[in-house]
């Protein structure tokens, strides 16, 4: 899936999709690095989620769970 089909499945089964991190999210889903030296655990998005708590999805985990 690219980023805007799985956006789409997503609020299609009911999930609000948003670019922000904050108390009412549910899911972080991590894309693929954009260059070599983007280490995606460092970015504010990343770093929120840990803080509250929220289950990070890698794009492979968020695809097996779409396919259900």
């Amino acid at each position: 899936y690219g980023t805007s089909d799985a956006a789409a499945r997503l609020e299609k089964l009911g999930a609000k999709v948003d670019a922000e991190v904050g108390i009412d999210t549910h899911y972080l889903v991590l894309g693929a690095p954009e260059g070599e030296d983007e280490n995606l655990r460092e970015t504010e998005a990343y770093k929120r989620a840990m803080e509250l708590g929220i289950t990070v999805l890698t794009e492979r985990q968020l695809s097996l769970f779409l396919t259900y």
